[in-house]
């Protein structure tokens, strides 16, 4: 009987002699990350908002939101909710969540956001 031919095996590749920021050889930056808020239901997409501030103001629901820090947008398809993170990069991030009254209808399952960022639309 004709015997199975292994696998074929990967070997390492060689790393590169300069990893430093400025080498060719490295494709991004490096980035740090940490926890700002907790508490979403299977969150399916972030995005920044590009005029933060814009739709919460610095008051909303009887409490005060920062008007400093960028303030990410997040898709939670859980629960069929955007969760506003206000004030991130700063000391006072707080959160807020948004469910339109309609959500099976136009949120079911909501899995992605997005942002003009474009000036001069009329959108912004």
């Amino acid at each position: 009987s004709p015997e199975a031919t292994p696998p074929p095996t990967a070997s390492p590749s060689r790393p590169p002699s300069d990893t430093s920021p400025s080498s060719p050889s490295v494709c991004s930056p490096s980035f740090t990350f940490s926890t700002v808020a907790t508490g979403f239901s299977t969150p399916m997409d972030v995005d920044l908002h590009p005029s933060p501030g814009l739709h919460l103001g610095s008051r909303q629901e009887g409490r005060a939101f920062p008007s400093s820090g960028s303030e990410l947008w997040v898709a939670n398809s859980g629960n069929h909710s955007l969760s506003i993170v206000a004030g991130v990069g700063g000391p006072d991030v707080t959160t807020i969540s948004r469910r339109d009254r309609g959500y099976y209808h136009y949120q079911a399952n909501v899995y992605g956001v997005a942002f003009n960022g474009q000036s001069g639309t009329g959108r912004d």
